[in-house]
This record gives C-alpha cells, structure tokens and sequence, in this order.
C-alpha cells in the first residue's frame, strides 16, 4: 500500500508570479549529516507509545553505502532529493513496536518568524507503498521552547497545525517521489519559535497495519523583507546556509516497500 501526497493546512499555500521582486534570506538544511543536527539547534524526540529501547527516530537516509553489510541493493530504499544519495533524513515503523502509535519529532532550531515567511520541504515514501504514512508541520511561538508533552498524543507548544501530508493516511495519500510543499506564514512579525516535522501514524511497527518509511530533505525558511523584517534569530546555528534571494515561490505540488527496512 502507499503513499502519495494531499495537503491540508493553516498556513496559506501560493505560488507567487515569476518575477515578483520579494527580498528575502533564506537558511537551508539539506541533511547532509543527521548526526550533526542535534549539535547544529535541531532536537529530535520520539514519543511513540510503545518506545522499545530498540526504537528509532530520525536517522540518515538509507541507500547503498551507508548500509550495514548485511543489506543488498534489494533492501536499499531510495537516494535524496539532492545531494550525497543518502543526504537527508528519515523516519520509519521502527520508532515503535507492533501496532503502537508513533509519534517521532524532528524540531528546527528557533527561528524568528514575521508575515510573509515562507517555508518549503521535500518529502516522499518508498516507490511502492503498501502500508499508509503520516506527516505534521506544525509551528511553536514559544521562543526556544522544544515541548512537545510527553507522550504520543500531546503537541506540547506545537499547538498550530500549518500543513498535513496524508492526513486520511490512505495509501496512495503520500508521494512516492519527491515531492515539495510548503507554505506561507501569517503571522504578526518579531515572533519566534520552532518549525517541526511530526511523522505521526497509528497502528504503527512492524507488524502493525499503517507506517513504512518517509524521507525529509531540502528543508528551506524563507524570512520575507517585503514587511521590513529583518534576519533569523540569532540562536539559529550555521549548520544552515544562507542564500540572498530575488523572488520567492513557495508551492505544495501534488505528488506523485514496505518490505519491513
């Protein structure tokens, strides 16, 4: 079963006219090395109920080369959006155990957010999909803060929902190439906070009926001069890149193994 891509969200979704003369700064993460993220302001948290001590969360992507030896190109999954093949992250039925609900967090480090801000992800499952996945982007307002409760249901400071990809966890609902979505924020300017990725799937694990294996990558924050705003908080690390920018399109194109990995 599958995963293919319909968006649901509070964050408005537009393509800008090509040519719109919008200023803007824009911090990237490409995920060119998941073991750097907690170092670089990023925080990873996995509230999936069961949580075995076995469990995973958010790990590098899998693809030949980054593989124990006991895997062959059979049990590869699939290369990054751009970059090195496995540049980019990835959640998968492992962050719980059999039928348990997952609720694995991948959490930006803080960012100033101001109206007219933009942000864009890649994201996409295994090419074919035989057991439905979820994934949240949801924003905090509350500075530095990371809480996200303590257990699988709760969202903590995450209390705003902007987007959902798959939110009926169907399963050709989430892409199965990769695929771009993003949104546009609406908010009153000098607020900061956090962006975070919820990989979010009941009936989860390796024996349950939903959750395979998502990729993450080319991850942008796109902060708008066009309402005078100025730069990301300071407390944003360089484990991003920053790019001057002409104009902005921010879009959610409609998309389009589960052998256990």
């Amino acid at each position: 079963m599958g995963k293919r891509c319909h968006a649901t969200m509070g964050a408005v979704l537009l393509a800008l006219a090509a040519g719109a003369a919008v200023r803007a700064q824009t911090w990237t993460e490409g995920f060119d090395d998941v073991t750097s993220l907690v170092d670089a302001g990023w925080v990873i948290v996995n509230n999936s109920n069961p949580n075995p001590e076995n469990s995973t969360s958010v790990f590098q992507g899998n693809f030949p080369g980054n593989l124990p030896d006991s895997f062959t190109n059979d049990t590869f999954v699939f290369a990054a959006h751009e970059g090195g093949t496995d540049s980019y992250a990835a959640m998968n039925y492992n962050s719980t155990s059999s039928g348990g609900t997952i609720s694995t967090w991948l959490i930006s480090p803080v960012l100033t957010f101001g109206p007219g801000d933009t942000f864009s992800f890649f994201t996409r499952t295994v090419a074919q999909p035989q057991f439905p996945d979820r994934l949240e982007v949801r924003i905090s307002y509350s500075g530095a803060s990371a809480d996200v409760g303590l257990d699988h249901e709760s969202v903590g400071d995450f209390t705003t929902l902007l987007l959902t990809v798959n939110e009926d966890l169907t399963v050709t609902g989430y892409p199965s190439t990769w695929t771009e979505f993003g949104g546009e924020l609406a908010t009153v300017g000098g607020r900061s906070g956090r962006l975070a990725f919820r990989y979010w799937v009941p009936d989860g694990g390796q024996n349950g009926s939903n959750s395979d294996y998502i990729g993450l990558d080319s991850f942008q924050f796109t902060h708008s001069f066009a309402n005078g705003g100025g730069e990301l908080n300071a407390e944003v690390p360089e484990a991003g890149t920053w790019a001057a920018g002409a104009a902005v399109t921010v879009f959610a194109a409609a998309h389009l193994l589960r052998r256990r990995r």
